[in-house]
């Protein structure tokens, strides 16, 4: 989370609400153990994510809970959403990360000392018209990434990011389908 989110945060938070900047790879957690942690979309972007589930796992309390939501796939009907979606895949598998981590969290297994509360694949539809926005937001931040720079041309980004924006406005009733994998880990009383 970017120092500014952390600042619009605290704006917003209730009294007795509190933020704290953290390496979530870095162990223990500066709380201590937590009853809860809960993750969404932040798994995709790290190498080895039943590794990192496993570490924190670690950090719950007994009977403590780790609830976790990451995308199992994405269905796009436009062109250019199936070409941004390609770049992106592309993009964090370029930094050993898996974009698509649902599945394979839902076929981890897990030792004595925790279990699968439960596993469910929930479909999320969205707009094309606002697909496209977010997208396109997303575009700007990681265009000019190393990995980007050095496989794509600036052309072929600005056609995509073009392709979006003329989507933006889009009035069609079509829909992106997200599969949102929701996962729940409990540790053992141990």
């Amino acid at each position: 989370m970017s120092p500014a989110f952390l600042d619009a945060a605290r704006t917003d938070a209730p009294a007795g609400v509190e933020f704290l900047e953290h390496d979530i790879t870095a162990l223990p957690f500066p709380t201590g153990r937590p009853d809860l942690v809960f993750c969404r979309l932040v798994l995709a972007h790290l190498p080895d994510p039943e590794v990192v589930v496993g570490r924190w796992m670690e950090q719950l309390t007994p009977n403590g809970v780790l609830a976790v939501d990451e995308v199992e796939s994405i269905e796009a009907v436009e062109p250019v959403l199936e070409r941004y979606e390609r770049l992106v895949v592309e993009l964090v598998a370029s930094r050993c990360a898996h974009m698509y981590a649902g599945p394979l969290l839902d076929a981890m297994p897990t030792p004595d000392t925790w279990r699968r509360r439960s596993s469910r694949l929930v479909q999320h539809f969205v707009t094309v018209s606002d697909a496209a926005r977010m997208y396109g937001l997303n575009l700007e931040t990681w265009r000019d990434d190393p990995h980007m720079r050095e496989h794509h041309t600036p052309g072929e980004l600005d056609e995509i990011a073009a392709g979006l924006a003329a989507l933006k406005g889009s009035e069609t009733d079509a829909t992106v389908e997200w599969g949102l994998r929701q996962v729940v880990f409990e540790r053992l009383d141990g």
